[in-house]
């Protein structure tokens, strides 16, 4: 066991026990942006000495024997010096500490806002000191999303949030972080949104928000709608529809039949009596035409006068009977036809004419009956128009006949025999 420890010891004793040493460096903290002088003086003469910053290269500017004089990169966080002079690499102090670079902390200097709304989106600048070439925000413990950043400017979209006098902080990549307390504080949720859990969130559809930081939105009343969210007011349902129920995304078009002349309604029209409308989504229900009818309330159409009826005005209720010596034989009728000549009518409402019987005749249109043939006079024909004088040598006594009797014919009736009479028929009006 002795030999061995005498062995380590005449190992340890034949080290080199000195090194080059960094006697001074002149500054030790500096600006993310570098592109400044950084002073080192070492206990060896230098030799196209090379120096880097952690990684980054301290490009020489000026080496006076045992010193030199070089630019500061940009950077962030705290690295290592090493100086490299031929095969010497220099990196301690006398006290065998390594010699090191601090680039600063950032500094927050302005805030382009410090109230944010709740829903956040809003565009956030900070402008300030050492950030570096990236890194992150924070509000409270909410990210700000980086929209652009460099060394002394950065620009973020707010996240959403709630509280007051929250603090922001801004974190180099690789580095240090910088904060500003008590900086920013979110308001109060606006109209149009809720606060849920302390989040203003948007009114969904078929709701509003009219005052500000409520915990709840009101639902749309009935005859009223609104279809986006985040809204102050509800719609009124338009002409020609209605919204019954609350808390609705749209309005319903009133069915056929019914109507609606005003906005904001919770229910429609029935159209009244002699009206319909055929179509839904009306504003105004349409006159039954002349030869229709409509009876009911809240009808989709008009009903056809059937034959025997007819109407002339618009927007009945009922049709008309057709008066005696006039017709009607089909349906939907504005108005009723005369009877033509050698016909009549004795009855209302009737589809049809008749004819006037043999032994009659009407000679003029309308006739609510026909006139019976004048003695000496006979109609054999139906629907006769006039009748025809007796032929010579016969007669006719009596009237509305069909035929005329032999002149030397005994009438039963009369009791007469006559003959003689003149040749021919003419008719009798």
């Amino acid at each position: 066991m002795k030999k061995i420890l005498t062995f380590l010891f005449i190992i340890v004793i034949t080290q080199p026990c000195f090194s080059a040493i960094v006697t001074d460096y002149s500054p030790s903290t500096g600006d993310t942006s570098g592109d400044y002088p950084l002073f080192i003086s070492t206990d060896i003469q230098l030799s196209n000495p090379t120096v880097t910053i952690g990684a980054n290269t301290c490009v020489t500017l000026l080496v006076n024997g045992d010193s030199l004089t070089c630019t500061v990169p940009a950077g962030v966080g705290t690295h290592n010096i090493t100086i490299t002079s031929g095969a010497t690499v220099i990196s301690t102090d006398s006290g065998g500490n390594n010699i090191v670079f601090q680039y600063n902390i950032p500094t927050i200097l302005s805030l382009n806002l410090t109230s944010l709304v709740r829903q956040g989106g809003e565009a956030l600048t900070i402008l300030g000191d050492n950030f570096g070439n990236s890194g992150t925000v924070n509000i409270g413990a909410a990210n700000c999303a980086i929209d652009s950043y460099s060394n002394s400017s950065i620009s973020c979209t707010t996240p959403s949030g709630s509280g007051k006098g929250l603090s922001i902080s801004v974190t180099q990549t690789g580095g240090f972080q910088g904060n500003l307390s008590n900086a920013i504080s979110y308001l109060p949720c606006v109209a149009g949104t809720f606060d849920d859990a302390g989040i203003c969130t948007l009114c969904p559809a078929g709701t509003f928000q009219d005052l500000v930081d409520q915990s709840s939105c009101k639902p749309c009343a009935a005859g009223s709608f609104n279809n986006t969210v985040g809204n102050t007011t509800c719609q009124a349902c338009t002409f020609g529809k209605f919204q019954s129920l609350t808390g609705q995304t749209s309005c319903d078009d009133c069915a056929a039949g019914f109507f609606q002349n005003q906005t904001g309604q919770a229910s429609c029209q029935a159209c009244k009596v002699g009206h319909y409308s055929a179509s839904p989504g009306t504003f105004v229900c349409n006159q039954c035409a002349s030869g229709t009818y409509q009876d009911l309330e809240g009808q989709a159409f008009c009903k056809s006068c059937t034959s025997g009826q007819y109407q002339n005005l618009t927007g009945q209720a009922s049709c008309r009977s057709c008066s005696p010596g006039s017709f009607s034989s089909s349906f939907g009728n504005a108005n009723c036809a005369a009877c033509s000549s050698g016909r009549y009518q004795d009855l209302p409402g009737q589809a049809s004419c008749l004819d006037c019987q043999p032994g009659t005749f009407s000679n003029f249109i309308g006739a609510v009956s026909c006139t019976a043939c004048p003695a000496g006079s006979f109609q054999d024909q139906a629907g006769a128009i006039n009748c025809l004088t007796c032929p010579d040598g016969t007669t006719q006594p009596a009237t509305g006949q069909q035929i005329c009797h032999d002149g030397n014919s005994c009438d039963a009736l009369f009791g007469l025999s006559k003959s003689g009479f003149e040749s021919g028929l003419i008719p009798v009006v």
